[in-house]
């Protein structure tokens, strides 16, 4: 996907989960939209993310981060192979698995080790998970991933287009835009579905509404609320049911949780 650049602000932040299905082609893919649902939500629920991420996406306006972002379009193709082995190994427990990933990124990358821009922009977007995932700075227990850092860029590259992915497909393949909905909106988008369902049933999937509600439930616990025993009581869950679903699925590995 290509991402067409617009100098217009929106006046809300972009949408990555409108109310479709996401296929997961990879099964590394399923981390890193736990870690999308979450920057989307922190957005929402949690005041204090608003002013760290509008001054990161000011400045992704900066040249050398536009550097940056133009070497990874150009890149793509060869960069992400790097990015879903890094998180295919870690999920394997595998110990090495970044400094391998360090090893075979750095001639990509390395150049912008010379750009004050680039490097001003990881530690605004480390910051931002400092602040915002971390009730008490002091005491801070969620410290990111790699996953969560491209979340965050993600996020902010689509608010400087002034559109969500969706919008933005929906602009320019609207047809695809369409079939990826959990009701499309047109018969021809219902007539791709159809189609787009049959070629993705060999792919597990989960609707955009079990992410953000995942996502809703993880910050309340481990942010906001602080507590998992009284998020479940405020929430009307069984005991037990969040430690359950945080062990199962990779929202505190996603985010860098420590728990102890």
């Amino acid at each position: 996907m290509q991402l067409r650049h617009s100098r217009r602000r929106p006046e809300s932040y972009p949408e990555f989960f409108p109310g479709s299905v996401k296929h997961l082609i990879q099964p590394e893919q399923h981390a890193y939209h736990c870690a999308l649902a979450c920057v989307e939500v922190s957005l929402k629920m949690v005041p204090r993310a608003k002013p760290a991420f509008d001054s990161i996406v000011l400045q992704l306006d900066s040249p050398g981060c536009q550097k940056m972002l133009e070497f990874g379009d150009m890149h793509k193709k060869l960069l992400t192979p790097i990015w879903l082995k890094y998180v295919e190994q870690t999920f394997a427990g595998k110990r090495s698995a970044y400094a391998l990933m360090v090893i075979k990124v750095l001639p990509h990358v390395g150049k912008f080790a010379f750009y004050p821009d680039f490097w001003k922009l990881m530690w605004m977007i480390r910051r931002f998970i400092f602040r915002v995932f971390n009730d008490n700075p002091k005491e801070r227990r969620v410290t990111g991933t790699p996953a969560l850092f491209l979340a965050v860029i993600t996020h902010a590259q689509f608010y400087r287009l002034g559109m969500g992915p969706y919008e933005h497909d929906k602009l320019h393949r609207p047809l695809s835009a369409d079939a990826v909905l959990v009701r499309p909106k047109t018969v021809e988008g219902r007539k791709a579905k159809t189609k787009y369902n049959n070629f993705m049933q060999k792919y597990d999937k989960h609707t955009d509404r079990y992410y953000l509600k995942g996502a809703e439930r993880w910050l309340l616990a481990r942010v906001i609320i602080g507590s998992v025993a009284e998020t479940e009581r405020r929430l009307n869950l069984s005991q037990g049911q969040l430690n359950e679903d945080f062990y199962r699925e990779p929202w505190d590995y996603v985010m860098g949780y420590k728990k102890n």
